[in-house]
């Protein structure tokens, strides 16, 4: 009569349609796929719409742990279900420094283009006379 739980054993989740019975090992599972699916995603503006599927379908599994946990609470979790979730964070992580990084890169760049416009607008004739007379203001 040991009070061990197996991270299989913890909780059954009914999900949405699609996913069916599925246990928190196996949501934890499906995080830890998809964020390591997200570190692989070259982020390209072809690529934004798989980004998004994949952040939400990252968001869906949250919520889903979140339903379970708050159905099925468990203290302490087992050591497998500790080490997924550990092993999801730091996933995640390196996701955020990837973006971070890339948003920093997009900011540049950002910059660049603006000052490039500023500049071209300081040299640029704000219109052209074609007749009349010249008014030399510097004198």
């Amino acid at each position: 009569m040991g009070s061990g739980i197996k991270g299989s054993e913890v909780g059954q989740y009914s999900g949405n349609r699609m996913m069916g019975m599925i246990s928190i090992e196996q949501l934890f599972q499906n995080m830890k796929e998809v964020s390591q699916q997200l570190i692989n995603l070259e982020i390209t503006e072809e690529n934004v719409p798989l980004l998004e599927e994949l952040q939400l379908k990252q968001n869906s599994l949250r919520a889903s742990v979140d339903e379970l946990f708050d159905r099925n609470p468990q203290n302490p979790l087992p050591h497998n279900l500790i080490k997924l979730l550990q092993e999801c964070l730091e996933l995640e992580q390196i996701f955020m420094a990837k973006l971070q990084s890339h948003y920093a890169e997009f900011a540049f760049q950002i910059q660049s283009f603006k000052n490039a416009s500023m500049a071209n607008q300081r040299y640029q004739s704000y219109y052209a006379q074609t007749e009349g007379y010249f008014v030399d203001e510097q004198k």
